[in-house]
């Protein structure tokens, strides 16, 4: 789907910088701590999106909670469908996976395999899987998760010099 049909049909603006994570929602994957870090980062023009399938009421009502409290995070807590999928992905500047611990990643794969920027922790084989498609299409980070983090990361998916499909 190409970027301003994706964002239409989420909408969202076209001079937003869209963050998003997608995929199954469980807890090691750290998707309130990315809302709340989010939150803390200030831009004006940042959107989050979060679209997937959490794993217990608990979660969903935790991740509620915690996107209520910023106006530029939205979410959608239930299955995606497969024909969904590529609005999301298109829409999006930046795929974020935050994962607390993490061996492999579907959700990087896919995000890689739509040809969108992928920030992820350097924990498992991530930085295998940075080596392998390059360092213009992934991005690790070592510790937490942090607004400067996340700006420094979009700027990188916005200015990086890149080849128009990923490896």
């Amino acid at each position: 789907v190409p970027r301003q049909e994706a964002r239409r049909r989420l909408d969202v603006s076209s001079e937003d910088r869209v963050v998003l994570f997608l995929g199954r929602i469980r807890p090691y994957k750290n998707v309130v701590p990315l809302i709340e870090t989010f939150r803390n980062w200030e831009d004006n023009h940042a959107r989050l999106l979060v679209a997937g399938n959490p794993v217990s009421r608990e979660l969903t009502d935790a991740i509620e909670q915690a996107a209520e409290r910023d106006s530029r995070a939205r979410t959608v807590l239930q299955f995606i469908a497969e024909a969904e999928i590529p609005a999301y992905l298109g829409a999006a500047d930046l795929v974020v996976l935050p994962y607390e611990t993490i061996m492999h990643s579907g959700s990087a794969l896919l995000a890689l395999s739509f040809d969108r920027p992928v920030l992820v922790p350097e924990r498992g084989a991530m930085k295998e899987l940075q080596d392998r498609v390059g360092a213009e299409w992934m991005r690790t980070y070592a510790g937490d998760l942090s607004p400067d983090v996340l700006e420094s990361s979009m700027t990188w998916a916005e200015t990086a010099s890149r080849s128009t499909r990923a490896p």
